[in-house]
């Protein structure tokens, strides 16, 4: 995959964390979103699926009751953090 994965992504006018108007990270995301553009999309899942397998292993879980699913969930994650600034 080459580095412009996100070279087609645009807001449309509203706010995103990530990128600027076009599609460009912004300064403190552009290594997170350099890393995720090298990535083919079966490895972000495979990341992913890790991920959820590792928090279940390791008790990262809430329990639902009267769920007939199941009552073990792992909590939600993302893959790409949120980098909150200090203006």
């Amino acid at each position: 995959m080459s580095s412009n994965r996100f070279s087609t992504y645009h807001a449309n006018g509203y706010f995103d964390e990530t990128f600027s108007l076009g599609s460009s990270p912004l300064t403190h995301y552009g290594e997170i979103a350099f890393r995720f553009s090298n990535l083919e999309s079966l490895e972000i899942e495979a990341k992913q699926r890790h991920a959820a397998a590792f928090f279940l292993e390791n008790g990262v879980t809430f329990t639902v009751y009267g769920d007939d699913e199941g009552t073990e969930r792992i909590f939600p994650f993302d893959l790409i953090p949120r980098i909150i600034l200090l203006w």
